[in-house]
């Protein structure tokens, strides 16, 4: 566990949910809401990114920030767990870039697993929202 804001942890957070919101583009609808809300992630995770060089965070908060960051990034990485087994790569079809592009398997994901990744997700996002706020 982390204890204290690390600038790598942070960027990795970031990086992952770029990964994971691009991976949503081609998403069925049942994915909708997850995908939505990795967004909001991920765009609050860049207001943290454009207002951290602006201010002196105490080593509290930077303990505090570690934490929440810690957290991002491990409901990134079981919901990128999870995206490998609904996804796969076809070799048969070009993404834009040139390489094989992922397509989704036709299983269902259960409601329950994407109400549990939202809800994570959501905590996350409101816990850095009240941590700007503070800050600001």
């Amino acid at each position: 566990m982390s204890f204290g804001f690390s600038v790598g942890d942070f960027l990795l957070a970031v990086e992952i949910a770029k990964r994971i919101r691009s991976r949503f583009v081609d998403a069925p609808d049942q994915f909708r809401v997850i995908s939505y809300e990795v967004k909001n992630l991920s765009n609050v995770l860049r207001d943290v990114d454009d207002v951290l060089p602006q201010r002196d965070l105490s080593e509290q908060q930077k303990i505090e920030l570690g934490k929440i960051i810690e957290s991002c990034r491990e409901v990134l990485n079981e919901l990128e767990k999870t995206l490998d087994k609904y996804q796969e790569l076809d070799p048969g079809t070009k993404g834009k870039v040139g390489g094989s592009r992922r397509v989704w398997r036709r299983l269902r994901w259960d409601q329950k697993d994407i109400d549990g990744f939202r809800s994570r997700i959501t905590s996350n996002v409101l816990l850095l929202n009240t941590f700007l706020d503070r800050i600001s």
